[in-house]
């Protein structure tokens, strides 16, 4: 450097005038040193100027010794003298040139090692950021979560940039930037921190989409830093902070900062290779968190798949049960005779099995309506305590709670309810609390008000519910462990039709256990009303007598028109069958019935244009119509009253139902 300096020429010829005349001066004070080597100092100055200024300063110093050499020789010249001068001049002039020539020689080399050992250093730290690129990114392509891809870009910067800190931060919805990573010393800064939207150099960097760099984060007047942030920043004697967002497909997904305690700045390729870095970082974290997203959603399709087949299983498991009970009881009944006992036990299991299969269809069906929001509720004020108690009664003489220490506490609540679906959630609940508590145990059932809610309880001691399965124990065909014996039985759906209904009163649910064997609670709110100044008295209207009427009955499936027809005599009505819609349309206008029963999916005229054509005759104008199907969707009620049906029944038809339909025509 002092070399580059002195080799200016303005310094370079300054030296060599004031260095002979400066030599020559200090001679005058050691007088018998000029007389015996009179020209060694100012050679050795010519010397120095050679050596440290060039060529040419060199060759104005030698004038400039040569002329002081001989202005301060005393006396007069002789020849000796003469020649002595002009061998110093030519000795100084070589002694200028070679010293020069060297000293430049010398100078080229230095500054060429300089320049080799600056291009080694450059080139090992080219080496070393794209080695440590490499592995990032190989790194990256084998990161599963974006938390790990996160703390993997940390610490390559870190061994990079040797700083203080890194921290990598990933946005959240609400803007807040939470930390994910943290590399180098930083005892405060965690995974999960956060940062509210807009605060410290981290703010900055999100808002201007851009590097954002300070040396003194602590006094910047562009930086805003909350009181926890900056005592952050002082406890950790941070001076120099860099941050720059992670950007993918032009949105901002986190950024990566940089903390440092000296006061300096980041060089241009620095910079650049902090934003090549965050680059990498940027697409590396957003393929882990799509893959950490395609891979939940994928066990998530695929536990999805596994409760459908489970699913299936248990609604074959379900349907065989029933089906085999009424297969055994027929085939019973078709080897005794109609008098014997066994035969009317066997019409018993008959009944009770019809009626289970009956609501394991009604139970689906609720399920799939409620699921796509095409229940209707029918609300009117309720207490609570005596539907609970209505409930209880139907529990208590059917023999259900015999065998349990069973206890109802109930006081009078009201709520703005449907009557049928709150029943459907209670008998829900307590039939599990019974399923699921062995014979001994205890089932308890409270009805109260608190606050502005009405509160329903109910808890056993049965077995109970794990911790892993009490978060789903509400979702779709979820239940607990089966045995192969399948001894509790169910669809895994009643649940989840508790928690859609009392959602859709605007209610909640909630379930609560010890785990295994340490019982269960579950505990209904919903919203309390005032009680009412007088409560609506049930209405009993009394069996309708019968009375004897004309029916035709429109089926193609030979069975079930049979035994539709077989019903409607023994209530004492006049049958006649018809297997298709226009067999039925012909028969009806000939006939005249009271009523008409038709299937809607008939061969040829289906039942809503069948029953068309008769609302559009004299004959079936007012003609009692009842339609018959195995659809029962509110939009197959509906399709069914367009079509002129009076009623509309859904497969398997209530026997008592279809008796007050033709007793009303």
């Amino acid at each position: 450097m002092i070399r580059e300096v002195l080799r200016t020429p303005p310094v370079a010829y300054l030296l060599a005038v004031t260095g002979p005349v400066s030599v020559m001066l200090a001679l005058r004070l050691t007088t018998p040193l000029l007389d015996r080597l009179p020209g060694v100092p100012l050679l050795m100055t010519v010397l120095a100027v050679a050596w440290y200024c060039g060529r040419r300063p060199a060759l104005v110093a030698t004038a400039v010794s040569t002329t002081m050499l001989v202005y301060e020789t005393p006396g007069s010249l002789d020849a000796p003298q003469v020649l002595s001068e002009v061998l110093f001049a030519l000795c100084a002039v070589v002694v200028g040139i070679t010293a020069s020539r060297l000293a430049t020689t010398l100078h080229d080399l230095d500054r060429q090692r300089r320049r080799e050992q600056a291009g080694r250093a450059e080139a090992e730290r080219l080496s070393r950021e794209a080695h440590e690129l490499r592995l990032l990114s190989r790194a990256l392509t084998y990161t599963t979560t974006p938390i790990a891809a996160s703390q993997r870009v940390a610490d390559a910067v870190q061994r990079l940039f040797e700083a203080r800190s890194i921290v990598v931060r990933l946005l959240e919805p609400d803007g807040s930037a939470v930390a994910v990573a943290v590399a180098g010393d930083d005892n405060i800064t965690r995974p999960g921190h956060r940062l509210p939207p807009g605060a410290g150099v981290v703010g900055l960097a999100i808002a201007g989409r851009q590097l954002v760099m300070t040396d003194s984060v602590l006094t910047d007047p562009r930086v805003t830093l909350p009181p926890a942030l900056r005592a952050r920043h002082e406890r950790l004697r941070h001076r120099l902070v860099v941050a720059t967002p992670l950007i993918v497909d032009d949105v901002v997904i986190g950024t990566l900062s940089l903390n440092e305690t000296e006061a300096r700045t980041l060089t241009d390729s620095e910079q650049a290779l902090f934003q090549a870095l965050a680059s990498h970082a940027a697409v590396g974290i957003r393929n882990a968190q799509l893959f950490h997203h395609e891979r939940a959603a994928r066990q998530e399709a695929e536990a999805a798949n596994r409760a459908k087949d489970q699913f299936l299983a248990m609604l074959g498991h379900e349907l065989r049960n029933p089906l085999e009970a009424i297969s055994s009881a027929i085939a019973v009944m078709n080897r005794i005779d109609v008098q014997d006992a066994r035969s009317a036990r066997a019409r018993d299991i008959i009944t009770r099995q019809v009626g289970h299969l009956r609501e394991l269809m009604d139970d689906l069906l609720d399920v799939a309506r409620v699921t796509t929001g095409k229940i209707a509720l029918s609300r009117q004020p309720l207490d609570v305590a005596d539907l609970t108690r209505r409930c209880w009664t139907v529990l208590e003489s059917t023999g259900t709670l015999q065998q349990h220490v069973a206890r109802l506490e109930a006081e009078p609540v009201w709520v703005n309810a449907d009557e049928t679906r709150l029943l459907q959630v209670l008998e829900n609940l307590l039939t599990n609390a019974v399923k699921y508590t062995p014979p001994g145990g205890s089932v308890t059932v409270s009805v109260r008000a608190q606050g502005g809610d009405a509160v329903i309880r109910v808890a056993d001691t049965g077995i109970g519910i794990a911790p892993a399965l009490l978060p789903r124990v509400f979702d779709l065909f979820v239940q607990g462990e089966q045995t192969k014996d399948r001894m509790k039985g169910g669809l895994g759906i009643g649940l989840t039709l508790v928690k859609r209904l009392v959602d859709m009163h605007g209610g909640s649910v909630e379930a609560a256990s010890e785990g295994p064997g340490r019982g269960s609670v579950f505990t209904i709110r919903l919203p309390r009303l005032e009680t009412p100044a007088s409560a609506p008295a049930p209405h009993d209207r009394g069996p309708a007598a019968i009375v004897a009427r004309r029916v035709l009955v429109v089926e193609d499936s030979p069975d079930a028109r049979e035994m539709m027809r077989l019903l409607l005599e023994l209530d004492g009505h006049e049958v006649y069958e018809a297997d298709d819609g226009l067999a039925g349309l012909e028969q009806a206008v000939t006939l005249k019935p009271d009523a008409a029963v038709i299937d809607i999916g008939l061969p040829g005229l289906d039942g809503h244009e069948l029953a068309r054509r008769l609302r559009a005759t004299d004959v079936g104008a007012t003609m009692t119509l009842v339609a018959v199907s195995g659809y029962g969707q509110p939009e197959d009620h509906e399709r069914s009253r367009e079509a002129g049906f009076d009623l509309h029944l859904v497969k398997p038809v209530n026997a008592a139902t279809l008796a007050h339909a033709i007793r009303g025509s």
